[in-house]
């Protein structure tokens, strides 16, 4: 896969060894779903630094990670949350970032969390603002959302959420919403 990515200058060592290490340890410990949580925590903070540090998670994986991390942990709501919110980070990088999200099954991964957990504020959240920036980013990729359920998913979601406005939500869940 190719994207017109920006190049990474050399003073970004620190944010590509950062995002090789918590992709890293979340390839060690495929099975641990407090490592992939918090390592697609970790790629949520770096790729929301702006455009620049989002095409460097893309660059590093990022978007394969948080797939393969939310795919093999399905039913846990942390797994579903982050994965889906580094997914709208990456995606919020541009059409190129948002491309790499789409070919890593990113559309695909965030519905089936939004279905898997239609009680659960954060997933729905970080999955609607995902399927929005994957959207915006061209017509194709609406078209995709749209195909795959997410438009359907969405209009669950705020259904369900009606009175949930996000301003006082924290995408890391407390103790009683990790279970």
């Amino acid at each position: 896969m190719e994207y017109a990515l920006m190049s990474l200058p050399p003073e970004s060592s620190g944010i590509s060894a950062t995002i090789a290490a918590a992709i890293s340890s979340m390839g060690a410990r495929p099975d641990d779903p407090a490592v992939a949580g918090s390592g697609c925590a970790a790629l949520v903070t770096i790729a929301e630094d702006g455009v620049f540090c989002a095409h460097a998670v893309t660059l590093g994986g990022g978007s394969v990670a948080a797939v393969t991390a939310m795919l093999g942990h399905s039913s846990v709501v942390r797994v579903a949350a982050t994965g889906a919110a580094a997914l709208g980070a990456i995606a919020a990088g541009g059409e190129d970032c948002a491309k790499a999200v789409v070919d890593a099954g990113g559309v695909e991964a965030v519905v089936a969390a939004l279905r898997a957990h239609p009680s659960e504020t954060l997933v729905a959240m970080a999955g609607c603002g995902m399927l929005r920036w994957v959207a915006e980013a061209n017509a194709a990729f609406a078209k995709l959302v749209v195909e795959a359920g997410g438009a359907a998913a969405v209009v669950e979601a705020l259904e369900t959420h009606l009175g949930v406005t996000g301003r006082d939500l924290n995408l890391e869940p407390t103790d009683s919403q990790l279970g």
